[in-house]
């Protein structure tokens, strides 16, 4: 991986927990936070980020934030 690509995947990182931080908690998210892990191969974190967003998605589903 690139380094510029990395400093990309970070940046996200920030972004998204800020909005985390003001409050927004919509399941994609959490499901974005998890994409950027596995790309960064921190699978632990993006585990967690996963399940976060299936949790966060209730009883309508993950589906219909696809």
């Amino acid at each position: 991986m690139a380094l510029a690509d990395k400093q990309q995947f970070e940046e996200a990182i920030k972004e998204y927990k800020l909005a985390l931080e003001y409050g927004i908690q919509y399941p994609n998210i959490y499901h974005n936070l998890g994409n950027t892990y596995a790309e960064l191969k921190e699978y632990n974190q993006a585990e967690s980020y996963f399940l976060k967003a299936i949790e966060e998605s209730g009883s309508e589903g993950w589906g219909s934030y696809s």
